[in-house]
């Protein structure tokens, strides 16, 4: 798995891969104003929640996707 902390990896799996993909494809880029999808994955946990952070793929510029915990 790319750049993931082993706790950021276990909340990662509980997703099921089909919602995975959606969210991987659908991560706002402030340069690009619009939705994007996320490269150079990383993850990691912050306060129990899961970020994910990359490089998006129009302009190379950073992103990142906050997945709330339950």
């Amino acid at each position: 798995m790319n750049n993931f902390t082993v706790p950021a990896q276990k909340l990662w799996a509980k997703i099921a891969s089909n919602v995975r993909v959606k969210i991987l494809n659908k991560v706002w880029c402030g340069r690009c104003r619009d939705e994007v999808t996320i490269l150079n994955l990383s993850g990691k946990v912050v306060s129990g929640d899961l970020v994910l952070e990359g490089r998006c793929d129009r302009c190379g510029g950073p992103v990142a996707r906050l997945i709330e915990s339950d």
